[in-house]
């Protein structure tokens, strides 16, 4: 936010305020409308002096050109994060049509204002805001004419066909008063694809495009896991792969073979990012991984062990005590990192996963701590990154059936199935199935809940005798 003159000398500070500008104005202008809004309403809804104000703007006419570069900001570095790395084009146009849809749901208001007075804007800003626009557009140019040159797509009129995609895009603001409450963004993203690479004709009559794949509840994320080695986590990974999700795995090393019975080595939706190249899973390594792979949609953080041996020996206490608290300090240290960059990057989703039920057996009072812990984050990341439209939920498994029949499963059930409602372990694909759902758009006005996946057990987890 660089465009407009202003009296303060520190950029960082210059840009902060305005960012401060531009959200409350985007709500008062909402509310009052631009001409009757003052800019003493600004001030106090920005929580800025009145005199403060003028410091980083010189009247409500830039405060437009603003909302313009926050929202395409927004846009054009987003379509760059989530197309990189990306070599089939037309995955690269679901994607861009995807992540379009999410901004502009979000920043709706702020799109609105737009197309009703970007008129009152002066000549030079009235360029810029096109020329960004010209820019924006070349985007989807770009990604047909790579579609035509590879026989995915049929010849056409690039730039017609680039502003027909966007302005059915745009529609889902400027027709919402029709559209909300009788279909979602993501049904509504679906149409137009299926509608780009498919048109109105029966699908018996189609013509399939090549490369087109089938649709699924994942379709064009990707998504980071973090402790990828155990056997909850390696559940999750088959199903968000059968979503159609891209997955970045992050784990200590990397096996070919897994006590969980799926291969996952070999499938390219899958890329392994293992800690003996990267080092600890720190902010700088997230960074590092999501550059090379490209921009991560969902994080998804197994706080556990995946245990399956009773009882423990005094090494495995030991070591187990070392994994919970590293696992608990990389979560917290990447919390930190989403929250001070949630107004400008991904991830949307953060999902935890508690120790599963089986873990508390080795090591009590570490299990309690990171139990404690992936609650904890969940409550205050929600709430402190809710308002920039990221959604955090909290998984906790219960006693689930372990792949195999295991030491601790065969020697611990009877005794714990007493204490639980529904009378049996649960299956490993309960905890998956729900750890998908929050990944996916069905779940997108959910945020802030813990989950519990363990058939109503009547005691707290701490108060069951061992």
């Amino acid at each position: 936010m660089t465009q407009i003159s202003t009296t303060v000398k520190n950029q960082e500070l210059v840009e902060k305020r305005r960012e401060q500008i531009v959200l409350a104005a985007i709500k008062l202008f909402s509310q009052k409308g631009f001409h009757k809004a003052t800019l003493k309403d600004l001030a106090a809804n920005a929580k800025l002096s009145y005199g403060n104000i003028y410091d980083y703007v010189g009247g409500k006419e830039d405060i437009i050109y603003l909302i313009h570069e926050y929202v395409y900001g927004l846009l054009l570095d987003g379509l760059e994060q989530v197309t990189a790395q990306i070599a089939d084009p037309i995955e690269k146009l679901r994607r861009m049509v995807r992540f379009e849809f999410s901004i502009m749901d979000k920043t709706a208001d702020a799109i609105l204002i737009l197309y009703y007075y970007s008129h009152i804007l002066k000549n030079e800003y009235l360029y810029k805001l096109l020329s960004a626009e010209r820019e924006h557009l070349q985007r989807f140019e770009l990604v047909l004419e790579e579609c035509i040159a590879r026989g995915l797509i049929k010849p056409c009129i690039v730039r017609l066909n680039a502003n027909l995609i966007k302005g059915m895009i745009d529609a889902w603001v400027l027709k919402r008063w029709d559209l909300r409450g009788h279909v979602t963004a993501s049904d509504a993203a679906n149409e137009i694809l299926d509608m780009v690479l498919n048109g109105l004709t029966p699908k018996n009559e189609r013509m399939e495009s090549p490369g087109r794949k089938e649709k699924h509840d994942l379709d064009g994320k990707t998504i980071f896991i973090a402790n990828g080695g155990t056997i909850p986590a390696s559940a999750i990974i088959s199903r968000l792969v059968a979503g159609n999700a891209r997955l970045a795995v992050f784990t200590k090393n990397i096996l070919t073979s897994r006590e969980y019975p799926v291969s996952f080595i070999d499938d390219p939706k899958i890329r392994f990012f293992s800690s003996e190249e990267y080092g600890p899973l720190t902010p700088e390594a997230y960074e590092s991984i999501a550059a090379e792979y490209g921009a991560i949609d969902v994080y998804v953080h197994d706080l556990g062990q995946g245990n399956t041996e009773y009882p423990p020996s005094e090494q495995d206490v030991f070591d187990a005590g070392r994994r919970f608290e590293e696992q608990l300090r990389a979560a917290q240290d990447l919390a930190q990192y989403f929250l001070k960059n949630a107004s400008v990057r991904q991830p949307d989703r953060m999902i935890y996963v508690a120790p599963w039920r089986w873990d508390r057996y080795l090591n009590p009072i570490r299990f309690e701590t990171a139990l404690a812990g992936a609650i904890a984050l969940t409550r205050e990341l929600s709430r402190k990154s809710g308002p920039y439209g990221k959604k955090v939920n909290c998984v906790i498994p219960g006693f689930l059936k372990t792949p195999r029949p295991s030491p601790i499963e065969s020697k611990l059930t009877p005794r714990i199935l007493e204490k639980i409602s529904l009378k049996r372990l649960g299956k490993i694909d309960d905890l998956a199935d729900t750890v998908g759902f929050l990944s996916a758009e069905a779940s997108d006005y959910i945020t802030g809940e813990v989950i519990h996946v363990t058939g109503a057990i009547h005691q707290n987890y701490g108060e069951i005798n061992d």
